[in-house]
């Protein structure tokens, strides 16, 4: 895997993100910070033949300018309706389990983002799911 794509609003978290990626022996994501920059890049990479071959979405970011809670159910759906098929773990402060959800069928699984969580391990077990 060579090309992944964090859709996150923190420096920090995105930071953290790529360490547990690295840890896991896989590359840094390159970061879009709102709803509108992760679908162009995502279309852009398509369209040049090098899409991406995982998503990490976080579920609180801005959509149209505007901060919203739900952004990351936003740009799943986004992908789902342009037919975009690409692995997604969701990464979010907040729990969530989309994990085989007829409703967002490319969510492989979800990490609960918290300083009590060991987020090099969460995240190899949702990597094991791709």
């Amino acid at each position: 895997m060579e090309r992944i794509i964090n859709i996150e609003n923190s420096v920090i978290k995105h930071c953290e993100i790529n360490r547990a990626l690295q840890y896991n022996g896989y590359p840094k994501a390159i970061r879009a910070k709102t709803a509108e920059e992760d679908l162009a890049m995502i279309e852009e990479a398509i369209d040049k033949k090098t899409p991406y071959e995982l998503h990490i979405v976080d579920m609180h970011f801005a959509v149209n300018g505007i901060d919203d809670w739900k952004a990351g159910e936003y740009v799943i759906s986004e992908l789902k309706r342009r037919n975009i098929k690409i692995p997604i773990i969701v990464c979010s402060s907040v729990r969530y389990n989309y994990s085989n959800s007829f409703k967002y069928p490319n969510v492989i699984d979800c990490v609960f983002y918290n300083e009590n969580r060991d987020l090099n391990w969460d995240f190899k077990e949702a990597l094991k799911k791709i």
